[in-house]
């Protein structure tokens, strides 16, 4: 997805900061190191780097002068190469620089992510099973919850390709990969994008079918199905525009070499549009109960409790935003299999936070049923003549049964302005 010329801007950029005090034995060495491994660069790698260094005040085995000089990074940049890449790792070794790797720190981020996930999903669906008397259990499932389960079904690959992906080389530098780990590297990366849409547009579809259960106003309820209708087609329109971002399709994981034909739209404008139109859909399905709740009549601090409850999904739209200014700040980076790194965490963190925003409500509905004593006080402080609300109880229309979801929530007394609503509380 990179050109070739950028891999190798990549490479010496790299080796600009390989200048340390040594002795002069040491000095010795490694210029003879250098000498020993000039030869082994490819043809056409080692006829990019002598142009670039002959160009330079520096001499081919002058490390003390081509490790630091910025001249040699600046002149590359104006090169236009299309052969391969000049070597895996030969300038690092001759510079004498450490090979990095953030490879532990993305496994320990994504295992982590997926243990939050898959816990607070499991306390979403525990909350809704209930065991009676005699032995026989029942559910309050919805097609919320099912909404949910393929969220989770998206996000669990998601986190756990992160394993194989370090494994082929994700997490250290673009040049210590052989070709074929690079190529599979941009593969994970192309699947890793069609399961980041397809988990984010299931969250979403969940909270507005959660919001069916709560609110019986009319006009609402069809701007809910509205924007069920609109998660869709952003999932559908996103997934065939990733898929399809190249002609031919392979060309997504291929085009790195520049030895692959075919044609692709920007891999960035794709993600920013993306990332954008995800921002504004977040912003409107978050924002869409307020105006219900702000007209509840109902003490100030008990209206921002419902309102914070409702409104948690604010901080994953701060997370996009800011994923949003990093996506822009890299840019073409050529580098990817290292500088990407920050990128992945920050799409893991705003996956975790949607999933496990989304079953909070749960969470604390089977807290309160594990720990009852404890959390009784807190939704204490006012008559609880009908339903109440929450993400995860039932519709406010119902005068005459209570979940173990809604019996002890903030209790709202009604909505005014709102004729066509049936709620009550």
């Amino acid at each position: 997805m990179w050109p070739l010329s950028y891999i190798v801007v990549a490479i010496l950029t790299a080796t600009t900061h390989a200048l340390d005090n040594l002795t002069d034995d040491q000095k010795a060495a490694r210029q003879a190191k250098a000498v020993e491994l000039l030869p082994t660069i490819p043809k056409c790698g080692l006829a990019c780097l002598e142009t670039v260094i002959l160009a330079s005040p520096c001499g081919v085995t002058d490390l003390d002068c081509t490790c630091p000089n910025a001249t040699i990074v600046e002149q590359v940049t104006t090169l236009h190469l299309t052969h391969r890449p000049a070597t895996k790792n030969v300038t690092d070794t001759m510079c004498g620089k450490p090979v990095r790797s953030r490879k532990n720190v993305v496994v320990n981020i994504s295992i982590g992510g997926m243990v939050v996930v898959l816990l607070a999903y499991l306390a979403r669906i525990a909350s809704k099973l209930h065991i009676t008397s005699n032995g026989l259990i029942f559910s309050e499932l919805g097609w919320d919850d099912f909404a949910m389960t393929l969220s989770v079904l998206f996000a669990v690959p998601f986190f756990s390709m992160s394993r194989h992906f370090t494994r082929i080389g994700f997490g250290s530098d673009i040049w210590t990969l052989s070709y074929d780990h690079i190529t599979k590297c941009l593969i994970f990366f192309f699947a890793d994008e069609l399961l980041y849409i397809a988990a984010l547009s299931t969250v979403k579809i969940a909270v507005l079918l959660t919001y069916l259960r709560f609110f019986s106003a009319r006009k609402f309820r069809q701007l809910v199905h509205i924007m069920i209708g609109v998660n869709v087609c952003y999932y559908l329109a996103f997934t065939l525009a990733t898929i399809f971002q190249c002609k031919p399709v392979s060309l997504s994981w291929t085009r790195w070499d520049g030895e692959h034909k075919g044609k692709c739209v920007s891999f960035n404008g794709l993600g920013w549009s993306s990332a954008i139109v995800n921002i504004v859909i977040d912003l409107i399905v978050i924002g869409m109960p307020m105006p219900l709740l702000w007209n509840m009549r109902l003490g100030f601090r008990k209206k921002l409790m419902v309102m914070a409850m409702f409104g948690v999904g604010f901080f994953v739209t701060c997370i996009s935003i800011l994923r949003l200014h990093i996506l822009v700040s890299y840019g073409k980076a050529a580098n990817f299999t290292w500088v990407y790194v920050p990128l992945g965490y920050w799409f893991k963190l705003e996956m975790v936070a949607a999933i496990f925003c989304a079953c909070m409500p749960a969470m604390r509905t089977l807290l309160r049923r594990m720990f009852p004593a404890s959390m009784t006080g807190s939704s204490k402080g006012g008559d609880t003549t009908g339903a109440t609300t929450g993400l995860s109880g039932h519709t406010l229309a119902t005068d005459t049964y209570k979940s173990g979801d809604t019996e002890h929530f903030v209790p709202l007394k009604d909505i005014s302005k709102f004729s066509d609503t049936k709620s009550e509380a």
